[in-house]
């Protein structure tokens, strides 16, 4: 996540910056119970839940698959700016 974290740099606030442990919990709350085809995406939806919560400048979201016997992952990467 991208955001101005120059308060919380001086104040060492965390209510300056984001909750990087409150935005895993919802993630994975948020993930609970679902089931998708496509791992791109749960890297879009997280994204943009991510945004809508959290408010930072922008957003990348990086989502592994385990899957293949011959591979140590595949993956879907992505980025999108705050919403306006």
């Amino acid at each position: 996540m991208e955001f101005d974290f120059s308060d919380a740099a001086k104040t060492d606030d965390l209510s300056q910056t984001i909750d990087y442990f409150a935005v895993s919990q919802r993630i994975a709350a948020w993930g609970r119970d679902k089931s998708w085809k496509l791992i791109e995406r749960i890297a879009a939806e997280a994204a943009d839940l991510i945004l809508a919560e959290f408010k930072p400048d922008s957003v990348t979201v990086h989502v592994k698959k385990f899957i293949l016997p011959d591979a140590a992952h595949v993956s879907a990467v992505v980025r999108k700016p705050s919403l306006p």
